[in-house]
């Protein structure tokens, strides 16, 4: 899909009055922006039971992991650069970060796939197309089978 910069494509706005007094009951504003789709992360609820079971830090962490993503892979890349970069914009201590993330692993929200290497957990966020996605289940899938076997 084509880039845009999220500016202002159309602008509406209508009002309801009251046919008797003719007072303004309700001003109703209706704005469209063009926004790029590579902006977006979805959340797959079906089989997301683990999402009401997180903490406000770990909300935060996961909200800056949706917006880094890398698109079409789910892969983050959290080097220590990166998580002091997350501890000043979310206003969490660095120590606390990497507990968090932790958990989040635990909980497999995220997927690590090496040192400092993560992948969001496909099965419940997404940031790219559907094609990708389903390939990177069966990614995701098959490493999982792998370290059963051995």
């Amino acid at each position: 899909m084509g880039k845009t910069h999220g500016k202002i494509k159309q602008s509406h706005e209508e009002t309801l009055v009251d046919n008797v007094t003719g007072e303004n009951m309700m001003t109703k504003r209706t704005i469209v922006r063009n926004v790029p789709y590579d902006k977006f992360v979805k959340i797959y609820l079906e089989d997301f039971a683990g999402i009401f079971d997180i903490g406000r830090g770990e909300i935060k962490v996961l909200s800056y992991c949706w917006k880094i993503t890398e698109y079409n892979t789910g892969r983050i890349y959290l080097v220590k650069t990166v998580k002091e970069e997350m501890s000043k914009e979310i206003s969490i201590k660095l120590e606390s970060i990497d507990n968090i993330i932790y958990r989040l692993v635990k909980k497999k929200l995220l997927l690590s796939e090496g040192t400092s290497v993560y992948r969001l957990n496909p099965a419940y966020f997404w940031k790219g197309e559907e094609t990708a996605r389903a390939e990177v289940l069966e990614i995701v899938i098959r490493y999982k089978l792998n370290i059963e076997v051995e």
